[in-house]
């Protein structure tokens, strides 16, 4: 077989695929010896900080979106986009490092608030916890930048390799010291877990930018004018990430004060095993974006619309029988996993997880499509919304049904929102793109 002629967003899906099961499993095999050292409460904890990852993810404030869009418009048309990734790179620094001087006086209210079930004997100094998480994947955020220029490239893999050994190196540090036996608190683990990510990504992004004075040349206005370019997309980008991450979010603020300890981990457990499958649509996803902005570019309407439907019904036979899977074999993966929880959970509560990620692959596609073709606009009106809705049914589901209200509350946030709306939205704009170049 010809590598060059297979097409380069099933090349970068395949590298993500590889990456992502690989990261992806780590998290599911580091979940029994980061509770063994750090213990079923702390490990809670733990849980909900790492939750704040999709909180970080918001400090580049959209502009990594935006600029992704933009490469991959100018590579289509031959252009040179070095000059907008070196101030898009440096004005989202900016931002970020004010956002982080901002939490750093404010961390110690939301700390306690957001870790009010644990108490400084369990956990430590709640209030260093909180911002040292959020220092953490700020920089993430930063360096996932990075990411999403290889992506716009077509050169995804490189992307997907580089998290995955991130990812791996994080896994090894904490399975080495705790095999020599060192001591590693709250604090040390988030370091070792997500450091690695946080830190390697964004130095090679210094130094690309560095790389970049010497092949570009820039003025005042010139800058000016990039930055408004990008910072226009971006505030749509933010607003809907915004919006998203609440929606999505939300079960993490409601099981900070609804849910015992116990009850966290359960639900974090299968959470884990769930996105394990997803994990792979959404890498699918993340590769297509490109190439869905080219179709575009190109106006190959009907090239366009076979990607959607073909992969929409491959992401929804994949959780399906992922889902079936899962509940066949808990009870075995919950002894290997955490062997201090009960595994005698209801179908139910399996059946609900699976109805919630096929309702994950039908709206992510839609929105996927959205933002590729810039359409933002009707989604700040509509993701707020479901934002809102998740939030309160999911408080009110919980105090009734507990882990099983939680996920009640996502899947009816959706059903009212996204699910239905994003479809129509992607067709009406369809045909306005396709009158428009007749």
């Amino acid at each position: 077989m010809n590598i060059k002629k297979i097409p380069a967003h099933i090349l970068v899906a395949a590298s993500s695929w590889l990456s992502r099961v690989i990261s992806a499993a780590i998290q599911i095999v580091s979940i029994r010896i980061i509770i063994s050292i750090l213990g079923a409460d702390a490990y809670a904890a733990f849980i909900l900080l790492s939750g704040l990852i999709a909180w970080g993810a918001l400090s580049d404030f959209g502009i990594g979106n935006s600029l992704q869009n933009y490469i991959s418009e100018k590579k289509s048309v031959g252009k040179n986009y070095y000059p907008i990734i070196f101030c898009s790179t440096l004005f989202a620094l900016l931002l970020m490092l004010c956002i982080l001087v901002v939490l750093y006086f404010t961390s110690p209210y939301i700390a306690d608030v957001y870790l009010k079930n644990f108490t400084p004997n369990q956990v430590g100094d709640k209030s260093k916890l909180f911002y040292t998480s959020m220092v953490i994947f700020c920089f993430t955020c930063f360096g996932a930048m990075l990411f999403k220029i290889w992506f716009a490239e077509q050169k995804g893999w490189l992307a997907n390799i580089v998290s995955c050994c991130c990812t791996i190196l994080g896994f090894l540090i904490i399975f080495v010291l705790n095999f020599i036996g060192v001591k590693i608190n709250i604090l040390a683990m988030l370091l070792i877990f997500f450091g690695p990510l946080a830190i390697i990504p964004s130095i090679y992004l210094f130094k690309f930018d560095i790389s970049l004075l010497g092949k570009i040349k820039l003025n005042k206005k010139y800058v000016h004018t990039l930055l408004a370019m990008v910072a226009h997309r971006a505030k749509g980008f933010f607003i809907f990430s915004l919006m998203g991450t609440i929606a999505l979010q939300a079960d993490y603020l409601v099981m900070s004060q609804k849910l015992s300890a116990q009850e966290i981990v359960t639900y974090s457990v299968l959470l884990k095993i769930f996105s394990f499958v997803f994990f792979i649509y959404s890498a699918l996803l993340q590769a297509l974006w490109p190439v869905c902005v080219e179709y575009r570019m190109k106006k190959k309407w009907a090239d366009l619309n076979k990607v959607v439907y073909r992969y929409i019904t491959v992401g929804l036979s994949l959780v399906v029988l992922s889902s079936v899977s899962i509940f066949y074999f808990h009870e075995q993966v919950f002894s290997i996993l955490a062997p201090s929880l009960k595994a005698n959970i209801s179908w139910i509560l399996f059946l609900l997880f699976g109805v919630y990620f096929c309702l994950r692959v039908w709206s992510d596609t839609f929105v996927m499509l959205l933002q590729s073709m810039n359409y933002l606009k009707p989604l700040w009106y509509l993701v707020p919304i479901q934002a809102i809705l998740s939030f309160v049914l999911q408080w009110s589901f919980a105090d009734i049904y507990g882990i099983y209200g939680i996920v009640s509350g996502l899947i009816l946030s959706f059903v009212l929102s996204v699910v239905i709306i994003t479809p129509i939205m992607y067709r009406s704009r369809m045909k306005k793109l396709i009158f428009a170049n007749k």
